[in-house]
């Protein structure tokens, strides 16, 4: 298993296991660009399509070489996981995305790994601060790259559609869920971002990125190729912001002012941290 840093996955793009641009892309000869995938077995294709589906990944796996593009993979159910993982060549991949997750079947999905893959747990569902709290404790139980956000799937329980002019952090609901997913896992795992669903809609997506990058939130799903060279381009850092998180970092003064602006080592490192590795992925403006 490589060494995967949780941002260097940028714009997710999610892609259903019958999309018929699959191969190309994980052959690398289509959108060079992408830096992560998800190859979806669940909601985005038919269940009739299933055993197709799997058959059309196994001998995409016989002739898959990995390269910079980091690979997952989420699995229908239990049941479907457990065929995935017997498929020849499966450990070529980089991961699985774990489906619906609560205290149900959190267990029966971590019982199938020996932390020799990131797991991406996604929670989609309203879930009460108790449960929400149990599942930090056994999530440190495993190789956890990140919390995925199932955004439209809560929305859509309550019947609601997402308009393409607000951020879901304009919508109560999902602005008091997302603070509580911030206040139980965001100290100890990284946290995605969910996804924007209206492609063409790049002002909004980007108002959406500016809160999030600012809630040191990244690692965005996408639904649309294109979405992606907004994230990574949106990802990177300023000159100024590099200048600072590295005097930062190298001379660890205590305190300092740039452009009357404080900042203290204490309290700003995690920061500056953060600031060094996006540059280190997606460089400078």
């Amino acid at each position: 298993m490589r060494k995967i840093d949780y941002f260097e996955l940028g714009g997710t793009l999610y892609i259903p296991a019958t999309h018929k641009n699959l191969e190309a892309i994980l052959l690398n000869h289509k959108y060079p660009f992408l830096t992560s995938v998800v190859i979806c077995f669940e909601d985005s294709i038919k269940t009739s399509d299933v055993t197709k589906a799997m058959q059309t990944f196994q001998n995409i796996l016989n002739n898959y070489k990995p390269f910079h593009l980091k690979v997952f993979v989420r699995g229908r159910n239990f049941e479907n996981l457990k065929d995935i993982l017997k498929l020849n060549h499966i450990k070529k991949i980089d991961g699985f995305v774990l489906p619906k997750i609560n205290l149900n079947n959190i267990d029966d999905y971590f019982s199938l790994f020996k932390n020799d893959f990131y797991l991406m747990p996604t929670i989609e569902e309203i879930l009460e601060e108790q449960e929400l709290k149990k599942l930090s404790e056994k999530f440190k139980t495993q190789k956890i790259l990140s919390i995925r956000i199932g955004i439209e799937d809560i929305l859509g329980s309550f019947g609601i559609v997402r308009k393409c002019e607000k951020t879901y952090f304009d919508n109560l609901i999902m602005n008091n869920f997302i603070s509580k997913i911030f206040f139980y896992f965001k100290k100890d795992f990284n946290i995605s971002a969910p996804v924007f669903p209206c492609f063409e809609n790049e002002t909004m997506l980007k108002k959406e990125l500016e809160t999030e990058t600012e809630l040191q939130i990244f690692n965005k799903t996408i639904i649309h190729p294109n979405q992606a060279k907004v994230i990574n381009q949106f990802y990177k850092v300023s000159q100024q912001e590099f200048e600072i998180a590295s005097l930062m970092l190298e001379k660890k003064e205590v305190v300092f002012e740039v452009d009357k602006r404080m900042y203290e080592y204490a309290t700003h490192k995690n920061w500056a941290k953060t600031i060094l590795k996006r540059e280190k992925f997606y460089g400078t403006k």
